[in-house]
């Protein structure tokens, strides 16, 4: 799909398919068999390749100032969509009363929906505020479904309002899986979505903001807008006078989106062509021209008929301001109106802007850019075999910086690490359940990435802060949760001693804390040769330290590496023997290492002793 061109295509693309005559009908087939005294009407309708469940209102459920908003500590049924970054939002008080009067039925339905066939998939509809029901239960299936095994819904709404605020719009928007759940089809002629646009409630922090794709319609074409400020703009831009001007507290109109629906799917066959400006000479320029005109914003002809009785008297005020600014230099020039060229040729630049930064933003895809990321983790890795030839270790390698090639890790290190930053942060912004699955889908290669990157963060902080402990001053928020979330999950550590003693070589230790371990510990060593107090304190963290070593060894959990001559561990490990022998003890560790033990261990082959004694 060409970018310049995304709105357009995206509306022929979905006018074309016929989803939106199939799924009307479903919605005046409820009207034409609804009980006129029900507030709320529904049912799936059986297709070959798909099912739809539609939602139609009666007409008096929406009557004009219906505008206030609730919050979700109320209605705890959608608590799933908070999450730490964003603790609660508001909905609409009219969908959601209405929604929760339908609760018990709507939760059989959903129960009925979810052990239906996976394979199948469900549209679901409504019209007015059966729109906001229907978007309201294809968030609650979105939280139900298992979207690995089963294909996601897609809600159709027409002429329905706004139903939440930004907080709402926030939950949604962290998922680019569910926002794209949403098209909102809306006529020029209907006054419905647009009712509460201009909503300033008082006591209320919130004011309503748009979720999803709106696909707007007018005689003339369509054209689909997903950004929230083209979409908050778009929708008064392109109403008619009709629409402009109903009173709020008014029985709002029946507006049927049959006829329009048919048009515009004969009209994708046989499209009219759009005489662009001239100065829209860019292709996303000219593209968002073509789209503002399909929806009756900025087409010449139409602009004069409607504004031509404006004009005249806007063009006597502004005669008489231009008088009055000669003799007052304070005052200021009128702006150019809505519907005069100046006007359009603003708004064209403003909603390209917008609409080009969400193209862009739709852009990055975690998954292909986690391919790419992983080209960089390959750089690392033979990174570390280079260093065990070095007969030191990766960890010791980096930390002494002595190579060129060092320089080239910290660039890998850091595109990985803000990769990884952002991804962590995208998990905790995400609805609790979409959240979950993300977590689930990511967490071996996060986990992978932590055990090889964090040990190069070790050693930065023990070259700059050689007495703060890593662990409790200078650990990274996103390593703790990382390690946290693999804690939940528990699945990936439960594989066999056995196949851990195949690939020992190549292992990655499994705390990735082991050397800030190491340099406590080196530390601690240091401190016993010079200070007369404290010794007993220092001495047990130093037997503590090598118990929790052999616990490594004994389950194949530490690289073998840190056994090379020139590494930190062995460093440590000849002063910690050297003032072992004034204390007379021994211990597993020692024998396994003074033995040389170790190189059976690197080669796969040792097996841990059954029963040991721990210091």
């Amino acid at each position: 799909m060409n970018l310049f061109n995304n709105g357009s295509e995206m509306a022929n693309l979905v006018v074309s398919s016929g989803l939106l005559q199939q799924s009307w009908t479903v919605n005046s087939n409820l009207y034409g068999n609804s009980d006129p005294n029900k507030r709320l009407t529904f049912a799936v309708y059986t297709q070959q390749n798909y099912n739809i469940l539609g939602f139609v209102s009666s007409p008096r459920t929406l009557e004009g100032d219906e505008a206030e908003l609730v919050s979700s500590s109320t209605f705890p049924l959608f608590e799933f969509l908070c999450s730490k970054n964003n603790p609660s939002f508001s909905i609409n008080k009219a969908a959601i009363s209405l929604f929760d009067s339908y609760h018990f039925l709507l939760s059989e339905l959903k129960t009925q929906l979810c052990q239906g066939p996976p394979y199948k998939p469900l549209i679901i509809t409504g019209h007015c505020l059966g729109g906001s029901i229907a978007s309201l239960f294809t968030l609650w299936m979105l939280d139900s479904m298992v979207l690995s095994k089963t294909k996601r819904p897609l809600c159709i709404t027409f002429g329905s309002p706004l139903i939440g605020d930004s907080s709402l719009q926030k939950a949604i928007f962290q998922s680019q899986t569910w926002n794209s759940c949403f098209l909102h089809v809306v006529s020029n002629q209907d006054l419905v979505p647009r009712i509460f646009l201009h909503h300033n409630p008082v006591h209320q922090t919130g004011v309503y903001k748009p979720f999803g794709t709106f696909l707007i319609c007018s005689e003339l074409g369509c054209a689909c807008f997903a950004h929230t400020n083209s979409v908050l703009e778009l929708l008064p831009a392109s109403a008619s006078y009709g629409a402009h001007g109903q009173h709020p507290h008014q029985i709002l109109p029946f507006v049927d989106y049959g006829p329009m629906v048919e048009n515009l799917y004969h009209r994708t066959f046989c499209r009219d062509a759009i005489e662009l400006d001239e100065w829209a000479t860019q292709p996303f320029e000219a593209c968002i021209s073509r789209q503002l005109q399909a929806i009756g914003v900025g087409r010449p002809q139409q602009q004069n008929q409607k504004n031509e009785e404006k004009d005249i008297n806007l063009s006597r005020k502004t005669s008489i301001d231009l008088q009055s600014a000669a003799f007052d230099h304070s005052a200021t020039l009128p702006s150019p109106g809505p519907g005069s060229p100046t006007w359009v040729q603003n708004l064209i630049k403003r909603t390209k802007n917008w609409e080009l930064k969400l193209q862009i933003a739709k852009q990055f895809d975690p998954s292909k850019k986690l391919n790419d990321i992983k080209v960089n983790m390959v750089y690392l890795e033979c990174y570390k075999k280079w260093a065990k030839d070095q007969k030191t270790g990766y960890y010791d390698t980096y930390k002494k910086s002595m190579y060129e090639v060092d320089a080239m890790v910290k660039h890998y290190k850091k595109a990985l690490t803000n990769y990884w930053i952002y991804m962590v942060n995208e998990v905790k912004i995400k609805p609790q359940k979409e959240g979950a699955d993300f977590q689930s889908r990511w967490l071996y290669a996060g986990t992978t990435y932590r055990r090889m990157i964090e040990p190069l963060d070790i050693a930065e902080h023990y070259n700059e802060k050689k007495r703060l402990s890593y662990e409790t001053e200078g650990r990274s928020d996103h390593y703790i949760l990382l390690e946290g979330w693999l804690k939940e999950a528990k699945e990936i550590e439960r594989y066999a001693t056995n196949l851990k003693k195949e690939n020992v070589a190549s292992i990655l230790t499994i705390d990735s804390c082991f050397w800030a371990k190491v340099e406590e510990a080196i530390i601690s060593c240091n401190l016993l040769k010079t200070e007369k107090y404290g010794v007993e304190e220092k001495v047990k963290k130093l037997k503590d330290f090598e118990n929790y070593v052999w616990r490594l060894l004994t389950n194949y959990e530490v690289s073998p590496e840190i056994f090379l001559p020139e590494s930190s561990f062995m460093k440590w490990w000849k002063d910690w023997k050297a003032y072992r022998k004034t204390l007379g003890i021994t211990s597993p560790l020692h024998d396994f290492i003074e033995s040389g033990t170790y190189v059976e261990y690197d080669g796969g082959v040792w097996s841990p002793p059954v029963n040991t004694q721990l210091v």
